[in-house]
């Protein structure tokens, strides 16, 4: 019986390993797979333990796994795919994250917001330091179409999507400057064709009757003859003005191509003081300048841009009415030279500055919304960006950056 118990402990021993590796086969599965989840690799499989009702839940565990890893690459892809399109779309795309803050935005939203895409996450449109993004803030409504004191023109759309059963939203922003200047050329150029061709020909022949009728001013009597001839010349001059009034109005039309050269932009700028020095003189309004240097070389077309500067003062100088001052500077930054003209009337707050450069959109009684309109042509076609700033009450501020030459 001893050497039968020695025997059948010595055959127990293996067995018992045996059982304990067995046992233990589950904790291998369960460790290893554990691993493999917390390492997030989905590409490496369980091999087989030799027994055959683990394995073959280790066959359905690398078929899930396999599974997985395939549904990873492909939404990978997808992602790549996204992301290269989102960074490629010339339509700007912001994402907000569940406290309206950014947490995605491609280049072309980026460039419109003049911010860097690293400095723009994480923060709220409110806290983006530009133009648009304050407008977009002032903004309620999930569709507008904004207008910048600059000219520029931009469409943002609202939407929301569901992330994880929560509601979040993303922003699409398209520039629509060139594509409304077109319109609203296309609008006035038509407008104004046709009313220009009924006037010049009523005028024309309108004006042709009355000069014959002074003719009849000798066989009248002398108490008739003033008070005829002047009704005659009264209506003639009318006619002439508003002969004169539509070609202003064809000149915004027909603006031609300028015909850039270096020129220095001091004597120009002189040449304006000069001609607007009685209307200010008899305003008591003061004219200053501010120049860094002398001789900032620009390369302009020299007759057209005197016409902007001769309506940014000239609207300087009507806005002051009375007793103010325009200031007029110029500095070079960032090899830009910086026009700034300047008046004290802070006039510009209660009007809608975002309308300024519309086509005949006028504060004044008397203005035709034509100067401005004429301004935003000409800065345009030399490719020149310009603003309005404003503070309520202390001053307005016409700003041209310029590329030196």
């Amino acid at each position: 019986m001893f050497y039968l118990c020695e025997a059948l402990f010595l055959l127990f021993i293996p067995l018992s390993f045996s059982l304990v590796n067995r046992a233990m086969l589950p904790m291998v599965f369960v460790e290893s797979s554990q691993q493999l989840l917390a390492e997030k690799d989905l590409s490496i499989r369980i091999p087989n333990s030799g027994d055959k009702q683990l394995d073959a839940l280790v066959n359905s565990y690398n078929k899930m796994l396999e599974h997985l890893h395939k549904e990873q690459l492909k939404l990978g892809e997808q992602r790549g795919f996204f992301d290269r399109l989102l960074q490629a779309t010339p339509t700007g795309i912001v994402i907000f994250d569940f406290d309206l803050k950014v947490s995605n935005i491609n280049a072309a939203a980026a460039g419109m917001l003049a911010i860097s895409q690293e400095k723009a996450k994480g923060q709220s449109i409110k806290q983006l330091d530009s133009l648009l993004a304050l407008g977009i803030a002032k903004q309620q409504v999930e569709s507008s179409i904004i207008n910048l004191v600059d000219g520029r023109r931009f469409r943002v759309q609202n939407s929301q999507f569901y992330d994880r059963g929560f509601k979040r939203k993303f922003m699409l922003i398209s520039e629509l400057t060139e594509e409304l200047h077109a319109t609203d050329r296309n609008s006035y150029e038509t407008l104004i064709r046709m009313i220009s061709h009924e006037l010049n020909n009523t005028i024309g022949a309108t004006n042709s009757l009355l000069e014959a009728c002074q003719d009849y001013c000798l066989q009248m009597n002398s108490e008739d003859r003033d008070d005829f001839s002047s009704a005659l010349k009264v209506v003639i001059d009318r006619n002439y003005n508003l002969s004169a009034f539509m070609q202003r109005l064809a000149d915004v039309v027909h603006l031609p191509v300028p015909h850039c050269s270096p020129t220095d932009i001091t004597p120009l700028i002189k040449s304006t003081q000069i001609m607007f020095s009685q209307q200010c003189a008899k305003r008591n309004i003061s004219w200053q300048e501010q120049f860094e240097l002398t001789g900032f070389i620009v390369n302009i077309d020299s007759h057209q841009f005197e016409q902007v500067l001769i309506n940014v003062v000239k609207n300087a100088y009507e806005a002051i009415e009375e007793n103010g001052t325009i200031t007029i500077s110029l500095k070079e930054e960032d090899e830009l030279v910086i026009l700034s003209i300047e008046d004290s009337a802070g006039a510009l707050s209660s009007i809608d500055e975002s309308h300024l450069f519309q086509p005949f959109y006028t504060n004044k009684a008397d203005g035709q919304g034509v100067g401005l309109m004429l301004s935003r042509e000409i800065l345009n076609n030399h490719g020149f960006k310009y603003r309005f700033e404003c503070e309520a009450g202390q001053w307005t501020r016409f700003i041209i950056e310029m590329p030196i030459c």
